[in-house]
């Protein structure tokens, strides 16, 4: 396949090449959903001296607001950090008029950040990055390499900076910083072994080089002020606190002072004495400076379960401070990660598992308001995807922990908005017609009812319909066509009504007949077309007949005999709409499709198919004529109208029945709707190409315009049960419902449109073990029913399958874990009811479940795999475990994968992965496995990797690495793409949740396009390098496999990266053209293409 022709929507080569299979090398990767959980925030002045920025880090993301007079926050920019963030922090620099921002990674890179006024932009001015500390850890006999990463850091209050930075265990970086924002590392500090630090600030005291650190030395807290020498740490003061119960958590640096939050308590430490106040447990992770002057300081804190407390810190020379608590309540029920003062008044509260809030605190009362609320879908603990009904693609996750727990769904695709239903059987045509020709909304619907009916409805005054009689309608009669004539000499609009017996014109004003023309007799009507001027029809005596439409007057200009006629069409195009010069009509026997001038009906071009036209239609898109014909077989073809000419043929299948072709407005565009009873096809052009895409409705037999002045560009759809007036165009809705308990697990079954979700209640005071529950869903996430588990029991695992033989139902299989034993229950969907049909105890919790070669492999106890297999037992069927089939016995799930490889009748269950000693051990945090024994994974260091097996020492084989960033959790087939079925198979994807909220997909690219986009991702890195990112040859890895594999490394394609080209300047678009060979409007174009791939 040609590349450009990959980057064509509905291109009929894609169709041709058939789906293809995701493997492990050609992969692009790109975000669906940006990350939401809040992990860092920051204020200062960014953008300007005059500015008042926040500054919000959510995973690998940073956004960047400002707050306008109003105390509203504006967003400005997101920039990528493509790494973890564990420090950032906006500080002036001495001989700099701006100020800088400054973020640390967990790979140990130091960032420096400038604000580019004219582009409007971060812009790098420099980068730092650390070789990471390899050490050794010991565990009985063996001994294991991991890497020591940066945890956090903190910044000097003066205008000559110092960063300093330090890791988990005993290791501190300090890093000088010049006028321009560049760093150089003044010294390394190692501590002994036994020192593991916790927390580490700059004190707000005359020397802006002390420091206060706090650590512990074995189970023992110390703490104490230490001046930054030149090349070393020299102590002023030291504490112990052997004997404390607060666990101190964290420092908060005050004047000339430290505070040692604990869970129970705070410590008040100077460089002379420290004191211990035991104010009740608050645990708290996050503190914000809310006032600071020489007498006093004020602190909020973030305690357990979301409570609020102000620390005031009344401070008197040579005396001890006074310390004083009050409890504000809470906003959330999670405890924030960042608290941040904006002004003297708005805080900004960031939270990792709830959504984070702009609040505004009031002097003389103790509570907060909540101003503004900020979206947060993190964690993803689990997600579905589905793709019914067909072009309606949905996301469903269990977002959240606990109390802020919540079901959440992302949907896709083109759909319709329902604004009124009216319920009539049988409707199998429909019209609509305006009173009169010069409305600008339609007022009458014509219903061709089953059974030679017709039915004429109105618009009553409360909005809803009624019947309308009109004395020259034929209501007894069958409706072939209804359409407006022109205005008669007196002003009256007239109707055309076209039956299988005459053509009729008909007064709107008066209802009455002012004509009527009818065929040979014993002669039937079968097909017609109308506009304003002009009928064409077909007869069963083959007959092909051209009418003029005058005042008063239907005059036979033409017929031709001998034509067999399966459909028709004369849609003006062009501007003028009263008139058409162009007629099309499909014939049965001869399966062709002549274009024919009107009105002399001289045939202009004859267009053969394989199969029988079923409808045709000439229509308009972007100036540009267009013929579109649906065949029985399912084909629709495509045609440009040049000179009366068709040229450019594109053939796409459709595999359903069509029924008719309707032309409409959508958005001020003309959309196109081909009617099916499977699911209609909406049809419209982007990018200079004709699309095709499903709708989120089924059995759709006819639809037509129907502008209401609430409903401007409104559709008339008929359905089983009857018509429904409403309006169309892209879905995109994202809903949040909360739940009460915490959801664990979510499944999807296609055939019920159900999902199943294993929730964990809330614990209830005085119980042992929280329950479990398994929660039926419908497809509006309702709970139908609810199947309570054995007290102390979790389920742990969750799928929907089929099973070999004769039983083809679909189950819900779930499995649970109550040490020693587990249990996989087996459920159907019923009558709304999760109904319980078999279960089988097994000797160990069963913590993955897999179908495969209808049966199902199940993973029990963490360490042993068996397949199980589906029997009849009497008149029931049950699972029943394969003993054939010999477990594997050793290992761990996250780090090995069993396979069950088929040859004819016999299976074999053989382990592909065995135990692994790795000289940097790394446990996969997600898997997914291929059909082609290529394997998707993640682990903790937020590594993502791709390879097409495992080796003996059970290291992925020739694996390909992309730094994430981010906590993957899990890994399923899938996609959120607005594309149509054979685009999405010649792009597979794999989608994937984080803890931070992101979702993203892996796109598995033809060779020839993963190439090309390798070249255009080389290319834009030289361009892009520095501005609006960091300065680094990113994607930045360390780490994990890649320090095992001696295979070349072929990387990821930077989906996001390659996004962004249209932001470019054009001297850089041209460049990458240049280095390329490809046009800018080439680049432009695959860069629109590639957008599609997340939704």
């Amino acid at each position: 396949m040609d590349p450009m022709e990959f980057f064509r929507p509905n291109s009929y080569s894609k169709a041709a090449a058939g789906p293809r299979v995701q493997t492990a090398y050609g992969n692009y990767i790109t975000t669906i959903r940006q990350p939401t959980a809040v992990t860092h925030s920051c204020c200062g002045n960014f953008t300007s001296r005059k500015n008042l920025n926040l500054l919000i880090c959510k995973g690998s993301v940073v956004s960047i607001y400002v707050m306008a007079n109003s105390g509203s926050l504006e967003h400005l920019v997101d920039f990528p950090m493509f790494a973890r963030v564990v420090f950032m922090e906006i500080s002036p620099v001495v001989g700099s008029a701006e100020n800088f921002l400054f973020i640390a990674s967990e790979r140990g890179v130091l960032c420096t950040f400038g604000w580019d006024v004219v582009a409007s932009n971060v812009v790098s001015r420099h980068t730092m990055k650390f070789q990471p500390t390899v050490l050794t850890h010991g565990l009985g006999n063996e001994a294991y390499d991991y890497i020591d990463y940066v945890k956090g850091g903190t910044i000097s209050p003066d205008g000559q900076v110092v960063v300093l930075l330090y890791c988990c265990k005993n290791i501190l970086r300090i890093v000088d910083i010049d006028e321009s924002g560049q760093g150089e590392t003044r010294f390394r500090k190692i501590f002994s072994t036994s020192k593991k630090i916790l927390d580490v600030k700059f004190l707000n005291s005359d020397n802006k080089r002390d420091v206060a650190l706090l650590y512990m030395v074995g189970v023992n807290f110390r703490s104490g002020i230490y001046t930054i020498g030149a090349a070393n740490l020299h102590v002023k003061s030291f504490y112990r606190h052997d004997n404390t119960t607060i666990e101190p958590t964290l420092l908060v640096p005050s004047l000339d002072s430290f505070l040692i939050i604990g869970r129970e308590g705070v410590i008040y430490a100077n460089s002379n004495v420290a004191k211990t106040i035991f104010i009740g447990k608050i645990d708290v992770e996050a503190y914000g400076r809310v006032d600071e002057n020489p007498e006093r300081c004020i602190y909020l804190l973030s305690g357990q379960d979301g409570h609020l407390f102000l620390l005031d810190v009344n401070i008197k020379k040579k005396m001890l401070p006074r310390l004083a608590l009050t409890s504000l309540g809470k906003t959330q029920t999670s405890q924030a990660s960042s608290i941040t003062l904006l002004s003297n008044d708005i805080v900004f509260l960031g939270f990792r598992y709830a959504e984070s809030q702009l609040v505004k605190m009031h002097k003389h009362t103790p509570g907060l308001e909540v101003l503004k609320m900020f979206a947060n879908s993190g964690p993803v603990i689990d997600f579905s995807i589905s793709n019914k009904p067909v072009g309606f693609r949905k996301l469903v996750m269990c977002s959240g922990t606990h109390e802020d727990s919540s079901v959440e769904v992302v949907s896709t695709g083109v759909g319709i908005n329902l604004k009124l239903a009216v319920d009539i059987l049988d409707v199998r045509r429909i019209w609509s017609l305006k009173y009169l020709h010069s409305d600008m909304h339609h007022t009458f619907l014509i219903l061709q009812i089953l059974g030679a009916k017709t039915r004429v409805l109105t618009v009553s005054g409360n909005g809803g319909f009624i019947n309308y009689n009109m004395a020259g309608f034929a209501y007894d009669k069958c409706t072939v066509c209804c359409h407006e004539a022109g205005d008669d000499h007196r002003g009256d609009n007239l109707f055309i009504q076209v039956t299988d017996e005459s053509v009729r014109l008909i007064s709107s004003k008066d209802g009455s007949l002012r004509t009527e023309w009818f065929p040979e007799p014993r002669s039937q009507i079968l097909f017609a077309s109308a506009t304003t001027k002009q009928v064409i029809l077909s007869t069963s005596d083959q007959r092909l007949i051209y009418l003029r439409v005058g005042y008063n007057s239907l005059v036979e200009e033409k017929h031709l005999a001998g034509y067999d006629v399966s459909c028709l069409d004369i849609s003006p195009l062009g501007d003028n709409a009263s008139s058409s010069k162009l007629a099309v009509v499909g014939l049965w026997r001869k399966r062709a499709v002549l274009l024919l001038s009107l009105p002399e009906l001289e045939v202009l071009v004859t267009e053969h198919f394989e199969s029988i036209p079923k409808c045709l239609l000439l229509c308009d898109f972007e100036g540009v004529s267009y013929l579109l014909c649906a065949l029985v077989d399912g084909t629709l073809s495509t045609f440009k109208l040049v000179k009366r000419q068709l040229q450019e043929k594109v053939t796409k299948k459709l595999k359903c029945f069509p029924a008719t072709l309707r032309s409409f407005l959508s958005g001020g565009l003309p959309h196109v709707l081909l009617a099916t009873e499977v699911a209609p096809v909406l049809i419209f052009i982007k990018d200079q190409q004709l699309q095709c895409t499903m709708l989120n409705v089924t059995d759709v037999p006819d639809v037509c315009p129907f502008h209401r002045p609430d409903l401007l560009e409104g559709l008339a759809i008929v359905k089983e049960n009857g018509v429904v007036i409403c309006s169309m165009g892209d879905v995109e809705r994202n809903a949040k419902i909360p739940m009460t308990s915490y959801g664990r697990r979510i499944c999807h079954q296609d055939q019920t449109e159900s999902n199943v979700v294993l929730v964990e209640e809330k614990k209830q005071p005085g119980a042992e073990f929280a329950r479990h529950l398994v929660q039926l869903l419908d497809k509006a996430l309702n709970t139908l029913s609810s199947f309570r588990l054995n007290e102390g029991e979790l389920g742990v695992s969750v799928i929907s399958c089929s099973f070999a033989g004769q039983d083809e139902r679909a189950y819900y299989c779930v499995g649970t874990s109550r040490p020693p034993e587990g249990r996989i229950l087996v459920f159907r969907v019923r009558g709304g009811e999760l109904r319980l049909v078999s279960q089988t105890i097994t000797n160990g919790g069963v913590t993955y479940l897999k179908a495969l070669h209808g049966g199902l492999l199940g993973m029990v106890g963490g360490l042993h795999c068996r397949y199980f297999e589906w029997r009849l037992n009497g008149d029931r069927y049950s699972l029943y475990e394969n003993p054939n089939l010999a477990g594997i016995e050793a290992g761990g799930i996250e780090e090995r994968v069993a396979l069950i490889s088929s040859s004819s009748q016999r299976y074999e269950l053989r382990d592909i992965n065995s135990h692994t000693e790795p000289r940097f051990r790394t446990r996969f945090t997600a898997i997914h496995k291929l059909q082609n024994d290529a394997t998707f994974c993640s682990d903790e260091l937020y590594n993502i990797y791709s390879s097409a097996g495992f080796g003996e020492n059970g290291i992925p084989d020739k694996a390909r690495q992309w730094y994430c960033g981010e906590f993957i959790t899990q890994m399923k087939a899938g996609t959120l793409a607005r594309m149509s079925d054979e685009d999405c198979a010649q792009a597979p994807c794999v989608v994937f949740s984080t803890a931070s909220g992101l979702i993203g997909g892996i796109v598995s690219l033809p060779p020839k396009i993963y190439k090309l986009l390798g070249k255009i991702q080389t290319s834009m890195r030289k361009c892009t390098m520095g501005k609006g990112c960091p300065d680094l040859k990113y994607p930045h890895i360390s780490g994990g496999l890649s320090a095992l594999s001696t295979s070349t490394r072929e990387e990821f394609i930077d989906g996001n990266l390659i996004e962004c080209f249209p932001t470019l300047s054009l001297e850089d678009q041209m460049a990458v053209g240049r280095d390329t060979d490809l046009s800018v409007d080439e680049l432009e174009h695959i860069a629109g293409y590639v957008t599609y791939f997340r939704c």
